[in-house]
């Protein structure tokens, strides 16, 4: 059996996947669970996710969605409410909040979820199962309440593996087939931002008093929100009574934001769901830029480029000869740029002022060299002529500074 040797674990990134696993270096194994070896996870861990150490979540999520497959998934509510239904006194559809709205729009109270999906019971097999092409997710059945159940075109069930594959490949929607927009709305609600693969959920209203310590209300929301995908980590901030979970990948995120919004953990809570905004913590940020450096390179090396060192090593061609490096402006101009005053003075020597015949008052200019005519002032005399007063100034410059030195 593959031993894993402490310090030989690296991270690699998996082109096709577009996400990042695990290899070691001495016995070869690979793995997409973080090795107990390589320690917590950043503390920031960037636009990939890294998974908790040791955790072996993963593998649960797929033995789970085995057994799932093979029962017809439970219909978890007996109504479907018609597309056409409308809440009395919302009559105008607002395009970016993407609901109707009217008297009740500001009303900001927040209802509890009359429902909540449990996958022991409510997961199984579906139409999308069967058939041929992508189908995303069932956005009702996150929320508990999908009348269709087995008849349904979407999956009853969470992304595992084959899913997540398949969903990095589409940046433009989310779990749910819904399409991202550039931006977080200002509640930071709702679809997601396309420009910030967000991972981290806001969770509010937290109960604490109703659990006997933080240690177990953190223990309630590792098992509640878990149930939804890989946590990487969570952060209770136990004398605000919030919390900040982590996802490692976008999919479980985006599921679990529809599964737990305005829902409870263990007490009847209420649940205050939204996306998190970037941390602010210096420290945070810091990790995220190492973080995101580190996979960098690994997709590099996945691409077939070689890397030594964190940089990047060009094979340049045998008969390539690399141009000299360019100088940047400095006080020895004459050292950093050539000199062309000669050849400009020439040039526009060549050029003469001719009265125009008729109107002596009126000139036109005409070139010896190429017998070329302009009515405009030619622009290598009005360069000569700019040279020559910036060559008096400098020399009345450097006349007075004389002078004063002499004085």
């Amino acid at each position: 059996a593959n031993v894993p040797v402490h310090g030989e674990w690296k991270e690699v990134f998996d082109d096709a996947s577009k996400q990042l696993y695990y290899a070691n270096g001495a016995t070869g194994e690979t793995r997409w669970d973080r090795p107990l070896e390589m320690g917590p996870t950043p503390h920031a861990s960037g636009w990939f996710g890294r998974g908790a150490a040791g955790s072996k979540a993963a593998a649960g999520y797929e033995a789970n969605d085995v057994e799932y497959l093979k029962r017809p998934a439970r219909q978890q509510v007996d109504y479907v409410a018609s597309k056409n239904t409308v809440l009395e006194g919302a009559y105008e559809y607002n395009l970016w909040w993407g609901k109707y709205l009217g008297e009740h729009w500001g009303d900001k109270t927040r209802e509890p979820a009359e429902t909540r999906c449990v996958l022991a019971t409510d997961a199984g097999r579906t139409k999308a199962d069967g058939a041929r092409g992508a189908a995303a997710f069932c956005l009702f059945f996150a929320r508990g309440s999908c009348g269709h159940g087995s008849n349904c075109r979407y999956f009853h069930r969470i992304p595992v593996r084959k899913d997540l594959d398949r969903l990095a490949r589409d940046e433009q929607r989310d779990v749910f087939g819904r399409e991202r927009h550039r931006d977080f709305r200002d509640d930071m609600t709702g679809v997601g931002a396309l420009m910030k693969p967000c991972r981290t959920l806001y969770v509010g209203s937290l109960l604490k008093a109703e659990y006997a310590d933080p240690m177990a209300l953190e223990e309630a929301l590792w098992r509640n929100f878990g149930e939804w995908g890989e946590v990487e980590n969570i952060n209770l901030i136990s004398r605000l009574s919030i919390a900040f979970v982590r996802y490692r990948y976008r999919a479980h995120a985006e599921f679990a934001f529809m599964a737990m919004a305005n829902n409870h953990l263990d007490h009847g809570e209420n649940l205050n769901v939204r996306w998190a905004h970037d941390d602010p913590n210096p420290v945070a940020h810091d990790a995220a830029a190492r973080a995101d450096a580190d996979a960098l390179v690994e997709m590099l090396k996945a691409k077939g480029a070689a890397v030594d060192g964190g940089e990047v090593v060009a094979d340049a061609p045998l008969d390539y000869a690399a141009p000299p490096p360019k100088r940047a402006k400095s006080e020895d101009a004459g050292a950093a740029y050539p000199d062309t005053d000669a050849q400009y003075a020439d040039a526009a020597r060549a050029w003469t002022a001719v009265p125009v015949p008729g109107e002596p008052s009126r000139t036109y200019w005409w070139n010896e060299a190429t017998g070329e005519t302009s009515a405009a002032k030619p622009a290598a005399v009005a360069d000569a002529a700019c040279d020559a007063a910036n060559a008096a100034l400098d020399a009345a410059d450097a006349a007075a500074e004389e002078a004063a030195g002499a004085g």
